[in-house]
């Protein structure tokens, strides 16, 4: 019977690894597939290469921006939780906190075909307190806090907290497109 528990345990962290990296694996090959708002992925544009620079001024290859410098950064959003909730306080206004990582292609394509938009950022910043919650390497509070509010399954993921702060009383996970994130955001069934 001893002998049987850690072949259990060594199969069990197999599985875990082995479904991490297909998570990823299938992140990468939707990020390669995935067309921008209805349009084909096309590698040129005039005939040039489609580059777009990230906020580090390095070019990103057409929709790829998981290229270590090529993090896409929300500049006015807030990048500390506990601020913000202090913040949402004072002002009323809900938090809209994003969930993301520095290795995720989708978060990056979400921050920089919706979040980025001037449209959509008009709405946000009018109407929330935005903050991004980092999740790179993730620490032990981090994790914590993911399972305190039951959040971080997959990422991106948005939230939506009153002032409170005590639980989100709305989300929506996902690279969206611009359409379905702003329906989401004013109150729409989309997410």
């Amino acid at each position: 019977m001893n002998e049987q528990t850690p072949a259990k345990k060594s199969s069990s962290s197999v599985f875990t690894i082995l479904g991490l990296s297909l998570l990823i694996l299938g992140g990468g090959i939707w990020l390669m597939l995935s067309p921008s708002n209805g349009a084909e992925p096309s590698d040129t544009v005039g005939g040039q290469d489609a580059t777009v620079s990230g906020d580090h001024g390095t070019p990103i290859p057409s929709r790829l921006a998981t290229v270590k410098g090529n993090v896409v950064h929300l500049t006015k959003w807030g990048y500390d939780v506990d601020k913000a909730f202090a913040l949402s306080k004072e002002t009323g206004k809900p938090v809209l906190m994003m969930l993301t990582a520095d290795w995720c292609g989708p978060c990056q394509v979400l921050k920089k075909e919706v979040l980025s938009l001037p449209e959509v950022d008009e709405q946000i910043q009018a109407r929330f307190t935005p903050v991004v919650w980092d999740l790179t390497e993730p620490s032990e509070a981090d994790i914590k806090l993911a399972e305190k509010w039951q959040v971080g399954a997959g990422i991106p993921e948005m939230l939506i907290f009153d002032a409170q702060g005590d639980m989100p009383v709305k989300r929506i996970m996902g690279a969206v497109p611009q359409s379905q994130f702003e329906k989401w955001l004013t109150g729409g069934t989309a997410g």
